[in-house]
């Protein structure tokens, strides 16, 4: 049997504190989960008793979505709000305002979203390729000022106050848009993706994005509306399409576990690249249980280079490089020689713990990419990172 909806709203109206504060939570509980699917490991942690840890990672979680969203839609409503507001003294707008909605799409296209696609890509092509790409994009706004200039019958002062205008659009709605394109290229180059898929992926991508600014950047032609109502649909409008735009982000990246994993990253709960973790006399006889050797003596021990996907609850989820491991055996024969040649004494003890780290034991672990391994977190003394001397 269905719920009643009259109840359903009654309920929620009356409660509206404990029902928000109860997704708000939820929010924080999915971006664990969905962490932890993606890492294929769950910790035996209590996440209900731990309220501030949920509310934490919830907020920041919700403050990053909203930042990639408004961080898609930011070209779109500067160029929207420039004409509305601070370019509409010269009327440069008329070019496709009040007009059919199809026609104001076209017209966008071409004035809007054509041109900041020269100028980013001009921009990528003289950064990342040759210095000569960056002439493209004042070629280009050339050709655009002289065709506005000859179709317009404005005097030479005005159709320079437009052409102007049209430059200080561009120029800062193509800064916006930079930054869209270069979060798609940073998100392509750390899912390790070849040179080919990544380029594949900044044209299918970018050629979305700026058509959903286009859309953002069409105005709401409705001159029976308020200004208030035009407002409403236009931030109605504005959401639907960052959301939109957010969700083809993560379906062409296949990278949904990046807010997760930066905020993960952000509070040291996970997704960590430590220099070094040490570990006491039974954590380097578990490692060594598991095939893995850590550099030192038997007391304590440490391992270099690794990756903690996990560390809340009572275990740690490391990850460990097969080169990881071989520069590990690198450090350890490094300290054999040089305590070798500095002091003939302790060359029998050197010998017995290096003849322990020379080689995995598994043979499964010496033609793997990489190794996974829990370890209680009692058996971890500490790790450190390269801007994090301990934790």
């Amino acid at each position: 049997m269905f719920l009643d909806k009259d109840k359903v709203k009654e309920y929620i109206y009356s409660n509206v504190a404990s029902v928000f504060w109860s997704f708000f939570l939820m929010f924080g509980a999915a971006v664990f989960v969905l962490y932890y699917i993606y890492i294929g490991y769950m910790p035996d942690f209590d996440m209900t008793s731990s309220i501030s840890l949920l509310a934490a990672v919830s907020a920041t979680s919700i403050f990053l979505l909203l930042f990639v969203v408004l961080m898609g839609i930011m070209p779109g409503i500067f160029w929207d709000y420039y004409w509305h507001e601070v370019g509409e003294e010269t009327n440069f707008s008329r070019r496709w305002k009040n007009k059919e909605a199809v026609t104001t799409v076209w017209l966008l296209i071409f004035w809007f979203a054509l041109p900041v696609l020269i100028f980013v890509t001009s921009f990528l092509g003289g950064w990342l390729y040759k210095t000569w790409l960056y002439s493209v994009s004042p070629l280009v706004f050339i050709m655009y000022c002289s065709y506005a200039l000859s179709n317009s019958d404005v005097t030479l002062w005005a159709g320079f106050k437009e052409c102007f205008s049209l430059f200080f659009a561009l120029l800062l709605s193509s800064i916006l848009a930079l930054i869209p394109f270069f979060f798609i290229l940073s998100v392509s180059l750390l899912e390790g993706y070849s040179d080919t898929k990544i380029l594949f992926l900044i044209a299918i991508l970018s050629l979305f994005l700026l058509f959903m600014n286009v859309l953002v950047a069409a105005p709401i032609a409705n001159s029976s509306s308020s200004n208030n109502t035009i407002n409403k649909n236009k931030l109605k409008k504005n959401a639907v399409i960052g959301f939109m735009i957010l969700v083809m982000f993560f379906i062409g990246t296949s990278s949904i576990e990046i807010i997760p994993k930066a905020v993960m990253k952000l509070y040291k709960f996970g997704d960590i690249n430590a220099t070094k973790v040490v570990f006491d006399k039974d954590g380097c006889l578990i490692l060594k249980e598991v095939g893995l050797k850590g550099v030192g003596g038997s007391d304590i021990c440490y391992i270099k280079d690794v990756l903690i996907l996990s560390r809340l609850g009572e275990e740690y989820y490391l990850e460990i490089s097969s080169n990881a491991i071989m520069r590990n055996n690198a450090y350890e024969e490094e300290a054999y020689s040089t305590d070798n040649a500095s002091d003939e004494r302790v060359g029998s003890t050197v010998n017995e713990v290096k003849s322990s780290i020379d080689e995995p034991d598994n043979a499964d672990l010496k033609s793997a990419h990489v190794i996974r391994v829990t370890m209680q977190a009692e058996h971890v003394l500490s790790w450190s990172t390269i801007n994090d001397d301990k934790s």
